[in-house]
Order: structure tokens, then sequence, then C-alpha cells
């Protein structure tokens, strides 16, 4: 696959990693993932950086959004392929609400890493960082 394809690949891989949030697609979330996941989400919630298994991240990604609507818009996307790893960083809009009705919209910056495992890029590495809160 030539450099655009892998960049189309990793791409196409964003937007399906912030679909399956905001469909609350758990399964199809998996699929996005590597085995282990490095996550820093320390400016959104009271947590450390952590490395996590696939299948924990998606469950606390089930938790974390059981009473609330995402819609995750995401552009600027400034992907770098190198052989079989990857990083982006990615603008992102995400409007929430929860059951009682409670609205806010973040804006922030993803910091993606990425690798590819027998031609199949994932998902291995997410940092959110808030730029602000409305």
């Amino acid at each position: 696959m030539s450099t655009l394809g892998e960049e189309a690949a990793v791409r196409r891989l964003i937007a399906r990693y912030a679909n399956s949030l905001d469909l609350q697609a758990w399964d199809e979330l998996g699929e996005c993932l590597s085995e282990s996941v490095y996550t820093d989400f320390s400016d959104l919630r009271d947590l450390p950086p952590d490395s996590l298994s696939r299948e924990a991240f998606v469950a606390a990604c089930r938790t974390a959004l059981q009473a609330i609507k995402t819609h995750h818009m995401t552009g600027n996307v400034e992907a770098y392929i190198n052989g079989t790893s990857a990083t982006a960083r990615v603008s992102a809009l995400i409007f929430s609400r929860d059951d009682a009705g409670h609205v806010a919209h973040y804006h922030c910056l993803y910091l993606l890493g990425f690798e590819s495992r027998g031609g199949k890029w994932s998902i291995c590495s997410i940092v959110h960082r808030t730029l602000w809160r409305a």
C-alpha cells in the first residue's frame, strides 16, 4: 500500500473510532484498538495516564458513556506514517448530553498513536488534551 493509501487508512480509522463511540458500538470500538492501549485522559477526567488492555478500554468507555450521548466532530488531521507505526494530531469538538439533559461541548486535541500488523492499522495510544469546555 502506498503512503497515501496508508494515510487514508489511518484517517478512516480515526473516523471509525469516533463514530463507534458515538454509536456506542463497543465491538466496533474494540476492532479499532491494539491489544494494549496507552491512554491519557487526565485533562478530561481525574485519571492518571495508564496502559489498558483492549477489553478494559472498551469496558471503561461503555461505563463512562452509558448515560451520555456524544457526537465527535474531527478535523485538521495531521497524520505521519513511519513504516508500521504512525502518529496523528487531530482537532475535535465533542458534543455531549446526559440523560438529565445537561449539555457540554469539549474543544480538544487528540494525539493518537497507531501500529500496523499484517497490513491492518490499529490505535495503540490515545492522549486527549482539552483546550476548553463550553
